[in-house]
């Protein structure tokens, strides 16, 4: 049973106005529960990332670091007005509602501690028995992954060329392509059919975009280019279970298009207005729901504009801000990444949530808010991605309520490794990416044996 200790109020500085209350809960880690008191008689319940005093200082609650967990509820007030139980900075409370923060702290202490120890991953290497330095782009249900074998490539934009390949629990397999020469794969969904694009034997003809189920390889042609004119180009970059795709496309005379692909026809999916698709920062992504995000690159200044295209309307997600999508989960949660500030000396690129008009900002991982990307997202709402410093980036998992340097959270089997890209979550919490073993650059899969409450 873990002990509750209540600790006495204290004024914050940076919120004078608002005495927290601290109860301890010690159970194998330390659980730090704060309740916020309002200026009135009844205290209004704790936001998740409030700033508490722990440890005589002020820490942000979801700074990777312990203690960081924050317990939330409604506490019936016992107090007069704040002006008569304040004295030197500290409130006065009775033993009664003292008994009643306490027990329902105590009540919550199993499922914050396990938030505030976080999830913990055993690291396996996806290459290292091949001859190959392999990029994970997407991992499906089941932990079937697709990577390329484009090097050091910049994920996600940069990172369509090179050759495919699936790889199923140690089993190895090269992506086929219609002419025998390469073919490159972007993604995978769980009945483990593969999207990418393929060669053709001569110009102007593709390379196309493909599906491939393991066995029957789907060439998707080109139907939107009406012009008569080469080439004819398509790429396909995202799968959702019900078979759906999306890519690009040669629309005629060199103009890209983002398509949409279901029961064998290819349609324009809208553009936003002013905006054209640039094929080298554009990665289409599709759901579960036929939802549809992407970038492209506004036609008067060049900015980069994240959207999201649902039943035909295509709208920007980050109206007036430099932004980029990546992926989206069933639940409408679109990740990428938006800039802040526009002198090139004060700006920062910086992982994002979007979720129906609301912009969640993933920049408190200590020492790594400079810059970064979120690249991929699962239907439980926990992200992955890149966080960085001035001069070094780690990989990052966020679980819904706080970010973790996964670097900071691998078991003790897990020795040499250092994680610093991560490219793909499904929705059991496997993680795919690229880091360092030993300072050999390699592809990993970071599996959990001890998954953090997500909410």
């Amino acid at each position: 049973m873990p002990t509750v200790g209540c600790l006495e109020m204290r004024q914050g500085k940076d919120a004078p106005r608002r005495p927290f209350f601290l109860v301890e809960a010690i159970m194998g880690v330390r659980c730090i529960h704060v309740i916020r008191l309002s200026r009135g008689d009844i205290p209004s319940p704790l936001g998740y990332g409030d700033i508490l005093a722990a440890e005589g200082r002020h820490v942000n609650a979801s700074e990777d670091r312990e203690p960081g967990c924050v317990h939330e509820a409604h506490v019936e007030s016992c107090l007069g007005t704040n002006a008569r139980n304040t004295l030197r900075g500290r409130i006065v409370m009775n033993t009664n509602t003292k008994h009643r923060i306490a027990a329902v702290c105590l009540l919550s202490a199993i499922a914050c501690s396990a938030l505030a120890a976080g999830p913990v991953y055993d690291v396996t290497c996806l290459d290292c028995s091949l001859d190959l330095t392999l990029v994970p782009l997407g991992i499906n249900s089941s932990g079937v992954v697709v990577a390329t074998d484009g090097g050091y490539c910049s994920f996600p934009t940069r990172c369509r060329d090179g050759q495919g390949y699936v790889i199923d629990h140690g089993t190895v397999t090269m992506t086929p392509s219609f002419d025998g020469a390469s073919s490159a794969a972007m993604a995978i969904n769980d009945s483990n059919v593969v999207v990418g694009k393929s060669s053709m034997p001569e110009y102007p003809q593709g390379p196309f975009g493909y599906s491939w189920d393991g066995t029957t390889m789907i060439n998707l042609g080109d139907s939107i280019n009406q012009t008569g004119e080469g080439p004819y180009f398509s790429q396909a970059m995202a799968i959702n279970n019900p078979g759906h795709i999306v890519g690009l496309a040669n629309y005629g005379y060199h103009d890209i298009e983002a398509f949409h692909y279901r029961n064998g026809r290819m349609t324009v999916v809208p553009r936003l207005d002013g905006a054209i698709i640039d094929i080298r920062y554009s990665l289409i992504r599709i759901n579960g729901k036929n939802h549809i995000v992407g970038t492209s690159l506004d036609g008067r200044d060049d900015m980069h504009r994240a959207w999201i295209s649902k039943n035909g309307i295509t709208q920007d997600l980050a109206p007036g801000s430099w932004s980029e999508a990546y992926a989206i989960n069933d639940a409408d949660q679109v990740v990428g990444l938006v800039r802040v500030g526009t002198d090139v000396h004060y700006r920062h690129d910086w992982p994002v949530i979007w979720k129906e008009g609301t912009t969640t900002l993933l920049n408190t991982l200590h020492a790594f808010n400079d810059n970064g990307q979120a690249n991929a997202i699962n239907n439980g709402g926990w992200v992955v991605g890149d966080a960085c410093g001035f001069t070094v980036c780690t990989a990052f998992v966020f679980n819904g309520r706080k970010m973790f340097n996964l670097n900071n959270r691998l078991s003790a089997s897990s020795t040499g490794w250092k994680l610093l890209h991560a490219t793909g979550i499904n929705d059991s919490g496997v993680i795919v990416g690229t880091g360092e073993l030993y300072n050999a650059y390699h592809a990993f899969m970071a599996t959990p044996v001890q998954p953090a409450i997500a909410r």
